[in-house]
C-alpha cells in the first residue's frame, strides 16, 4: 500500500469528520496501488496553531483547510479581505483567522519553522504548498484574483487534479523522509480507520502443547484446492482465498498448495502462510507462518488483496471471513486427475512421506518422475 492516513483525534465539527473521511476515501482509491507514497494527517496542532490536514507526497508539502460551503463564494481582489458566502451572506472564516488565506498562511509561517528544525537541506517554505478545499461545489472568479502561487482552493470535485498538479521541483521525499516529519509531530501512533485488531491464534501450531495429529508431518503435505472459480486470484496475486466458515473449508496444516481445475493440477505452489481476515475486517489472525514476514505485514497485506476484488470485500463486510493462503515458489507439474468425476468437495489431500520434499521443487519433480496421478 502506498496510501497512508493518520487522524489523532476526530475533529469536534461532524462536518470536518465527514470530509476527512470523503478526503480519505478519495486519496486511497487513487494512490493505494501507485508507486508514489502519500501520507494524509489530520487534525493536529503541535506545531502551536490547528490544522485541518497535511498531505505528503514525493514531491510536494501541502497544507489543507476544509470547508463545507457551496455555491458561490465572492473573494474580493486582495484575498487577505473579508471571503463572502453569497447565498448565506455569511463571512467564510478560516479557524481563528479572518479568512482562510490567513490562516493558511499562518499554518505555512508554523510548519516551515517547524521542518526547519528538522535539519534539512531545502527551505521549506518553498515546498509548503496551501489548499482550501470546499466539501460542496463551489463558484468563484478567479480571474481577478492575486494569489501567491503557494496558494490554491478548489472544490472535493476538483481535488484528486489538484493535488496531481500540485508539485515542487526542490524536494524529492522518500517515504523514510516523509515518516520523519511526521512522527516530530507525534501522530504515528494514530492510524484512519482504525487498525483491523491482530488476535492471538487460537491455533498455535508450533506449541508442543496444541499440536494435533492432523498436523504430523504438515511438511510433506499437499492441500489441492478447486481453483476452477478463482484460479485467477492466484495467477494474479499468488494467494489463494477461501470463506472461514469451517467445515468443508477448513484446512489442515500443509506445506504445499495445488491448484485444481479442469481435472488437473497443473501447478504446486509453496505456502508462505495463511491469514484469517474476521468479518467487517474487525479483527484478524494468522492460522500459520512458514516464512520471516511479521505478522502486521501479512495482515496488512491479505487486507490489500482482499480489496481488489469488490466481491470478496462485500463477502467480508456482509457474511463472514476470509484465509488468505500466501503462496510463493510455483512450478508447473500436470498432476491429472484420472479418475472418473470431477473433484468433490472444495478440498483434498496428498502427503509424500516416501518422497520427503524439501520444496515445491523437489515435490513437482517426484510427481513427473513416476507420472503420478489421482
Amino acid at each position: 500500500m502506498a496510501f497512508y492516513a493518520y487522524l489523532p483525534e476526530q475533529f469536534t465539527k461532524n462536518e470536518e469528520n465527514k470530509i476527512f473521511r470523503e478526503v480519505t476515501n478519495l486519496l486511497k482509491e487513487k494512490y493505494q496501488y501507485s508507486e508514489e507514497t502519500v501520507y494524509f494527517v489530520g487534525n493536529f496542532d503541535h506545531t502551536g496553531s490547528p490544522f485541518d490536514a497535511v498531505l505528503f507526497k514525493n514531491k510536494a508539502i501541502i497544507i489543507i483547510d476544509f470547508k463545507d460551503y457551496g455555491g458561490k463564494i465572492e473573494i474580493p481582489t486582495d484575498p487577505s479581505d473579508n471571503w463572502i458566502h453569497c447565498d448565506s451572506q455569511k463571512t467564510v472564516k478560516g479557524g481563528s483567522s479572518d479568512n482562510p488565506y490567513k490562516q493558511l498562511e499562518k499554518n505555512k509561517r508554523l510548519l516551515t519553522k517547524y521542518i526547519e528544525r528538522l535539519g534539512v537541506r531545502y527551505n521549506p517554505w518553498y515546498v509548503i504548498n496551501c489548499l482550501v478545499l470546499f466539501h460542496q461545489k463551489i463558484e468563484v472568479d478567479k480571474s481577478r484574483l492575486k494569489f501567491p502561487s503557494w496558494f490554491n482552493l478548489c472544490d472535493i470535485h476538483s481535488f484528486l487534479d489538484m493535488v496531481e498538479d500540485i508539485v515542487s521541483s526542490e524536494i524529492l521525499l522518500d517515504k523514510t523522509k516523509i515518516l520523519e516529519i511526521i512522527q516530530s509531530l507525534k501522530v504515528e501512533k494514530f492510524p484512519f480507520p482504525p487498525p483491523v485488531l491482530i488476535k492471538p491464534s487460537p491455533f498455535l501450531i508450533n506449541s508442543p502443547i496444541s499440536q494435533s495429529s492432523e498436523d504430523e508431518n504438515w511438511e510433506y503435505r499437499l492441500d489441492i484446492v478447486n481453483t476452477s472459480r478463482s484460479f485467477h486470484e492466484v495467477e494474479q496475486n499468488s494467494v489463494y482465498m477461501c470463506p472461514n466458515l469451517g467445515g468443508p473449508y477448513k484446512h489442515k496444516k500443509a506445506k504445499f498448495l495445488g491448484c485444481y481445475k479442469e481435472k488437473n493440477v497443473p501447478i504446486i505452489y509453496e505456502i508462505k502462510a495463511v491469514v484469517v481476515i474476521e468479518k467487517n475486517f474487525e479483527s484478524a489472525y494468522t492460522r500459520w507462518n512458514n516464512s520471516d514476514v511479521t505478522e502486521a505485514e501479512l495482515v496488512e497485506n491479505a487486507i490489500d488483496i482482499i480489496e481488489q476484488y469488490d466481491y470478496r470485500k462485500e463477502y467480508v463486510e456482509i457474511e463472514a471471513g476470509v484465509q488468505v493462503f500466501f503462496l510463493e515458489n510455483p512450478i508447473e507439474v500436470n498432476f491429472r486427475k484420472e479418475t472418473k468425476g470431477g473433484m468433490q468437495g472444495s478440498k483434498i489431500y496428498k502427503d509424500f512421506l516416501e518422497a520427503k520434499p524439501k520444496n515445491s521443487a523437489e515435490l513437482a519433480s517426484y510427481i513427473k518422475s513416476i507420472n503420478l496421478t489421482w
